[in-house]
């Protein structure tokens, strides 16, 4: 989906509701095999442990189809993104830069590096200085292409460090 930042921010982007009950059906099949299992002698303790990571994980899915559990929220001071109803705002000028990072041969991400006055120089910092360039990533792409999404973030925050830069 191509997707254009409109001038009048603020704008709101959705996660694929389809996607996650998709994946609760599948996770709801694993729990019953796991369940089934607990019937069989010698896989009672392997049916257990499926049925609760799997039942854990359903919760996780049905919880994500509630309305207004996610969502991505770009604004002219940052962006704000909830997931499982914990919200976090983002200044753009505690942003430098945005791109996408793909997990394995997974699912790619929108990922950001802060500021050093946001970063600090504490153990997380050096963390994420061993482990990858990036200090934070999203927790879905809200049914946009990431590459795309990653862009358009970008071109918010740099719009914004600009108008900054001039009203100083």
């Amino acid at each position: 989906m191509k997707i254009e930042i409109p001038v009048a921010l603020p704008v709101t982007f959705k996660p694929n509701k389809v996607k996650f009950a998709f994946l609760l059906v599948v996770s709801l099949a694993f729990t019953a095999a796991g369940i089934f299992m607990v019937t069989l002698p010698d896989a009672r303790g392997l049916g257990v442990g499926f049925a609760a990571f799997f039942g854990l994980i359903s919760v996780v899915f049905v919880i994500m189809l509630l309305p207004n559990s996610a969502y991505l929220t770009l604004e002219e001071t940052g962006f704000t993104f909830k997931s499982l109803f914990r919200v976090q705002t983002i200044p753009w000028s505690d942003v430098v830069s945005f791109s996408t990072v793909r997990i394995r041969r997974g699912a790619t991400f929108v990922v950001w590096r802060y500021t050093d006055e946001r970063r600090g120089n504490g153990a997380w910092k050096k963390l994420n200085d061993v482990f990858g360039d990036y200090d934070a990533m999203l927790p879905d792409t809200y049914g946009v292409n990431p590459q795309e999404l990653a862009f358009s973030m970008q071109s918010v925050r740099d719009q914004r460090a600009f108008a900054q830069q001039q009203s100083s």
